[in-house]
């Protein structure tokens, strides 16, 4: 959750993708970026795993924020990721202490069959959030070849799947490999996050299908420039090993 410049409240999806020390979370770049007013929100709180108002492992507060230039110079769905790096909780154990983490894949087919999470509420009020709880999505993602279907939204790094996600679910992780209670080398990779519904523009109108949601397809060209910046987006192993 995050704050905008009048102090209300907002929600959105995260994941955490690297442990100790980096501590990054992924989301939507949307979520970090205020455009309507060009500056960033402010008080990111990371609340892992909460459900019906309950918050099982606490509230971790960011350290930093990363938001691509194209994103804030005005990017569309290929830009629309962050990483927001947390801090130690007050007991001084991170993150990954109590949820681990997922790892990260860049560069991969736009096909793929996937799974999403993420808090889809049709209400961002912070009572409606405190009702709700991870909502889980299976589909095959898929791209389009040409400008034909929706003007735009072709090309490189633009990525779609069938989902019903409503708002609060940006952010929200595309998990490639599945495998609930395995390391993140046996699988579990983001590939993507949650950016909204498609949303098409012809002759200036603007029509959005429904039942399609889409988001970056992770690549060198978006989420790689983050990482990058970051030092790297994998967490290291014991020893200083890589």
């Amino acid at each position: 959750m995050f704050r905008d410049d009048e102090d209300d409240w907002h929600f959105c999806t995260a994941q955490v993708i690297t442990g100790p020390p980096k501590n990054l979370i992924a989301t939507a770049g949307h979520c970090v970026y205020y455009f309507d007013k060009k500056v960033y929100y402010k008080d990111w709180t990371f609340i892992p795993a909460a459900m019906n108002g309950n918050e099982p492992y606490g509230e971790f507060k960011f350290k930093t924020v990363r938001v691509l230039t194209r994103w804030i110079d005005g990017g569309n769905s290929r830009d629309d990721v962050a990483l927001i790096s947390l801090q130690n909780n007050s007991k001084g154990e991170p993150v990954g202490f109590y949820t681990g983490w997922l790892g990260v894949q860049l560069n991969l087919p736009y096909t793929q069959n996937l799974t999403l999470m993420g808090y889809s509420t049709n209400n961002s009020t912070n009572d409606d959030l405190k009702g709700k709880w991870t909502t889980v999505n299976h589909g095959q993602s898929f791209f389009f070849e040409d400008d034909t279907i929706c003007p735009g939204f072709s090309g490189e790094d633009a990525v779609f799947i069938g989902s019903d996600f409503a708002p609060g679910s940006s952010g929200g992780a595309w998990i490639s490999q599945l495998q609930p209670f395995q390391p993140s080398a046996a699988g579990n990779y983001v590939v993507s996050v949650v950016s909204g519904p498609l949303q098409c523009s012809q002759g200036g109108v603007v029509t959005s299908p429904s039942g399609i949601i889409e988001g970056a397809r992770f690549s060198d060209a978006n989420i790689g420039i983050l990482c990058k910046a970051e030092g790297g987006c994998v967490t290291p192993l014991p020893g200083g090993q890589n």
